[in-house]
């Protein structure tokens, strides 16, 4: 069967890119609605097509992701070029869906950060032709590394195909940023970008890309119509992006393990449960669960929640003390808390809504704790006290989306319901970078704060 795909010129671009004989890595995308799942599905598609007995995968965080939406339009796709589910036998236990003519299969696969597998060595034993990264902006560095290792090994040789693995985005200030997009005039011969932006998307609905330039948001129409990753602030922000992307430039010195815990309640699937851990000044990759993801009995939930928890900081590598993990324990996290100390971890309770406390030298004043804890936040970040291997684009979300008043009297962080509706749910990831940062010691204040040190910028 002789395929030939439907694609926009931006399309076509990455297409003869994913068929070259250089190109092993291409990064398509870098806005929103720019045909980058479609062109994903009609690849893997064609490939199955063509080469018979070849393994493929598609990778996104979560595998319900890849099941309800990526897989979604691979069927779009195959009733687009008039190819029946028939001809696809699919495998929900192995969640493989092979086409049956030519016995070539796609592997769906999730790429959640185990805190027992931090290097992604689950990965290792399999072996793919090529392989497509959904979402990329979610993935982790290590992630990417792992998987590119595993592709180029299945008929490659047989069939002259070269190892491919793409990768599809939206901006985000991660290692996405910094090691492809700020330097994508200078990339390596193996790797591509190609920026696809909704207005290149000729077959899209017209309507929909301009309701995304008419956004009211500024960052969103920025990030996703215009596609601009270096995207400006806005008014009443607490925290600029300019501060949390010059966090990847200060190195990371080790020192004492303090941890946040924000929980969610048992079955929520909006709200998640976060874990962080900050280990002398470097912020570890958030850690992260919702409640639906607990298939348990409702009564044993608080215990299997401190028990992740335990598992997280066991495997920080660093001896840790239970006092410095910092759990809100307003609502569901008390319950938690409680869970803890029955395995012998007194924890510290913080409560949002209680009075800012007396700090040495801070002669401001907070409309309650929540508003003092997240403005020391912001003064860390801003005088570049914390240091990031890679910015989480859900936590930069986050933290941009919390928005502050200073009056002449009192610093206020507004109601978290105004942050939700802000960002459509809640700022998980960065409330429990604030508890974790809560009792690490301030430039100024009591207590030795960690070092300052810039990174040599070889770039």
């Amino acid at each position: 069967m002789k395929f030939i795909p439907k694609l926009s010129k931006v399309q076509w671009h990455a297409w003869d890119t994913l068929h070259d004989a250089t190109t092993e890595l291409l990064l398509y995308g870098g806005a929103g609605y720019g045909g980058k799942t479609y062109l994903g599905c009609v690849w893997l598609l064609s490939m199955m097509i063509t080469y018979p007995n070849t393994r493929y995968f598609v990778v996104r965080k979560k595998i319900t992701d890849v099941i309800d939406s990526t897989i979604q339009v691979f069927w779009e796709v195959c009733q687009d070029y008039s190819l029946s589910k028939d001809l696809f036998a699919t495998n929900e236990k192995a969640n493989t869906i092979t086409y049956i003519p030519t016995n070539s299969t796609i592997k769906c696969m999730e790429c959640m950060r185990m805190p027992s597998d931090p290097l992604y060595n689950r990965f290792g034993s399999k072996n793919f032709t090529c392989g497509w990264i959904e979402e990329a902006q979610e993935i982790e560095k290590a992630a990417m590394e792992r998987l590119d290792l595993i592709v180029g090994r299945c008929k490659n040789k047989e069939y002259g195909i070269k190892k491919k693995l793409l990768m599809t985005c939206n901006p985000s200030k991660n290692w996405l940023y910094t090691d492809i997009y700020r330097i994508r005039d200078r990339l390596p011969a193996r790797f591509e970008f190609i920026q696809a932006l909704p207005t290149d998307n000729e077959f899209g609905d017209q309507n929909y890309i301009e309701g995304m330039r008419n956004s009211t948001s500024i960052v969103q129409r920025q990030r996703m119509y215009e596609g601009k990753w270096e995207y400006d602030d806005e008014p009443g922000q607490l925290v600029m992006y300019s501060w949390l992307t010059n966090l990847l430039d200060v190195y990371g010195l080790d020192g004492v393990v303090h941890c946040g815990v924000d929980p969610a309640e048992y079955g929520a699937n909006s709200d998640q449960s976060t874990i962080q851990i900050v280990i002398g000044n470097r912020v570890l990759p958030v850690q992260a669960w919702r409640g639906s993801d607990y298939k348990g009995r409702p009564e044993q939930y608080d215990e299997w929640c401190a028990d992740q928890v335990i598992t997280a900081m066991q495997y920080c590598g660093h001896t840790w003390e239970a006092k410095n993990i910092v759990i809100d324990t307003v609502g569901v996290g008390s319950g938690l808390w409680s869970a803890l100390r029955s395995k012998g971890h007194t924890c510290t309770r913080f409560e949002g809504g209680a009075r800012a406390m007396v700090r040495h030298g801070d002669k401001r004043r907070y409309k309650n704790l929540r508003s003092q804890a997240y403005w020391e936040l912001r003064e860390k970040i801003r005088q570049g006290q914390l240091a990031l291997d890679e910015l989480d684009e859900q936590l930069a979300d986050d933290l941009q989306g919390v928005h502050y008043q200073d009056s002449d009297t009192v610093i206020t962080i507004e109601d978290k319901k105004e942050t939700r509706k802000r960002l459509g749910r809640s700022p998980d990831k960065a409330d429990a970078l604030m508890m974790a940062c809560w009792q690490i010691p301030r430039t100024g204040g009591s207590g030795t704060a960690v070092q300052i040190q810039r990174k040599q910028q070889h770039i």
